[in-house]
């Protein structure tokens, strides 16, 4: 059971490490850096890479500074700045020289043009440099007295007129391609940052590192079918084999008797649907042998005898008013009911037509003439 437990371990991980090298090749896909990154170092060593990062980040930071702060005295077409005043006149610097100077060196030395409120411009930077009156210094700058005014000014992070022979190394080494180079430094820097940024979106650590390098075995991972399932379904199936509570033979005639009733449960509800059919079928044949052209027929028939019916109930009516003119109350009511009866005797010998109705009625008729006859005559007598 130890041999299974060990390879049902081994598959999951190897499932789950499948699962997440999948998401991590679609979402390097998605994000179009999949040839950024395996060309980088994060796709050789995770380790390595980040402590690499954050070295090349740190002398990229550096150099791209450093740039900057050269970058003014490449600027020879400012040449009244106090910078390039500076380069030609200052000579060596001391890092609070260097530092008000470069303070001041978006001004001019020559007077703006344009006077307006702000405007300000440097006609003897030497006297500014040369005459400093720093107070309150920290770590990162000084306050400076300009003659009553007090102005923070922070200091260079690095000197260059410390010794003039650097910033002459400087101007020779980048000539007017300091700015493109700046520029590539800075792209970079950001290509750089940017991938690493997506890679720690994603979650990218060493585990993640280590499925990429294994890749081509992980993908080639066959797994064994009756073990695809989850921990808990495993676990309880090793309850199931190990614990010697688990009547397995008694699970599994509980589960056959259910299967099986479940089977004669489906064989009913077939028979009860063909049974359905069969009646419907019937039905079917039945509604096709009616003669449909037979109808209009009945219904003329219909509408004559309750035509004919309406008639004979009309000289009823007549016949009845007739004889209860010569006949009491009393005998109108006992003809009556005798006249019922005869008519029902009538139409039980000779059936129910309309015909046979007319011919019992008109003989009716005769009888209770000649009866009326005879009470006339005995009346006189």
């Amino acid at each position: 059971m130890e041999a299974v437990r060990e390879q049902f371990n081994k598959q999951d991980k190897m499932s789950r490490d499948r699962q997440k090298l999948e998401e991590f090749e679609d979402f390097l896909v998605e994000r179009r850096i999949y040839d950024e990154f395996t060309g980088s170092t994060w796709a050789q060593d995770y380790r390595l890479a980040s402590a690499e990062y954050d070295g090349v980040m740190d002398q990229l930071n550096t150099e791209i500074s450093r740039l900057e702060q050269l970058l003014p005295l490449f600027d020879s077409d400012n040449k009244d700045s106090v910078v390039q005043w500076a380069i030609r006149n200052a000579g060596k610097l001391t890092k609070e020289e260097e530092s008000v100077l470069m303070h001041f060196k978006a001004l001019s030395t020559k007077k703006p043009d344009d006077a307006g409120e702000g405007n300000r411009f440097i006609p003897d930077p030497e006297k500014v440099y040369k005459n400093l009156k720093p107070v309150d210094a920290d770590a990162k700058g000084f306050w400076v007295n300009m003659d009553g005014v007090l102005e923070y000014v922070a200091f260079v992070p690095k000197q260059l007129f410390n010794n003039p022979k650097t910033i002459e190394q400087e101007l020779k080494k980048y000539g007017d391609t300091i700015g493109k180079e700046l520029e590539k430094l800075n792209d970079e820097r950001d290509q750089l940052r940017s991938l690493r940024d997506h890679l720690v979106e994603f979650g990218f650590n060493n585990q993640v590192s280590e499925n990429w390098l294994n890749r081509e075995a992980i993908m080639k991972f066959s797994p064994d079918e009756s073990l695809i399932m989850t921990k808990d379904e495993f676990e309880l199936t090793v309850d199931l084999f190990t614990n010697p509570k688990n009547n397995l033979r008694l699970q599994y005639e509980e589960a056959k008797k259910n299967w099986e009733d479940a089977l004669q449960k489906l064989r009913e509800a077939d028979d009860i649907i063909a049974n359905s059919q069969g009646s419907l079928l019937a039905i079917d044949g039945q509604i096709k042998q009616l003669d449909m052209t037979q109808l209009p027929d009945k219904e003329r028939e219909l509408k004559n005898f309750k035509q004919e019916k309406k008639v004979l109930d009309e000289r009823y009516a007549d016949w009845r008013k007739d004889v209860l003119t010569y006949l009491r109350e009393s005998e109108g009511d006992q003809s009556e009911v005798k006249v019922n009866a005869e008519i029902r005797a009538i139409e039980k010998e000779h059936g129910s037509s309309t015909k046979m109705l007319y011919n019992g009625f008109s003989q009716l008729c005769r009888k209770f003439r000649v009866s009326r006859v005879r009470s006339s005559s005995a009346s006189s007598v």
